[in-house]
């Protein structure tokens, strides 16, 4: 009777350790060269593109031709279709992330599904502008993704933005990411352990009866 229970309690703690164990690849760098132009004094720029596989983002930061921008505001933004051709607009989009005055990269944990249209805007402070790049082709997995120019023309960060598929000058934007989905939270080692002796006690409580 004591071996089952014991038994019980081996397969229970080896199921709840296998939840948390990530199913995500190394992370890998993607960083837009800054040409050292820029734009523009009043609005932001960036840009757009669809994930074809399961990412998690693990941080971002914008870039200009000394380094990490020293202060810069960044926004994440997930949309339901394609933003519109400069000339139309659309604020159909749902922030992810709102980041102001950082100095640094930025720490994320941010699960993306495949298939998902983000876009990326960002300005800095110092310079009055974005930085660009026209790295616009990043290789993502086993994929080529183009990334496309996105635009607001106002710093308001909730205002419509518009893509420019002719132009090649996008944000100087860089994120780490891996492949597939980053674990739920991990418990701290003292929540496993009170879990592991709840069910030592109850096993125990069992075989006395």
């Amino acid at each position: 009777m004591l071996n089952r229970f014991l038994s019980f309690f081996a397969a229970s703690i080896l199921l709840l350790s296998s939840a948390f164990v990530s199913t995500a690849s190394a992370g890998v760098i993607v960083e837009p060269t800054p040409t050292g132009g820029g734009c523009c004094g009043f609005g932001e720029r960036g840009y757009w593109f669809e994930t074809l596989e399961d990412m998690t983002f693990e941080s971002i930061w914008l870039l200009n031709s000394s380094g990490v921008s020293q202060n810069y505001d960044l926004q994440i933004l997930q949309f339901s279709a394609a933003p519109p051709e400069f000339g139309a607009s659309t604020t159909d989009f749902t922030q992810l992330g709102l980041f102001e005055n950082q100095s640094s990269k930025i720490d994320l944990n941010l699960n993306i599904a495949a298939g998902t249209i983000l876009g990326f805007l960002a300005y800095d402070n110092d310079l009055n502008e974005t930085p660009y790049s026209q790295d616009s082709t990043h290789t993502i997995g086993a994929n080529d993704i183009s990334f496309t120019r996105l635009i607001r023309q106002t710093l308001n960060n909730n205002d419509a933005v518009s893509s420019e598929a002719g132009t090649s000058d996008i944000g100087a934007i860089g994120f780490e990411y891996s492949l597939g989905q980053a674990p739920a939270t991990v418990p701290e080692p003292s929540s496993l352990a009170i879990f592991a002796l709840a069910l030592l006690g109850l096993s125990a409580r069992r075989v006395k009866k």
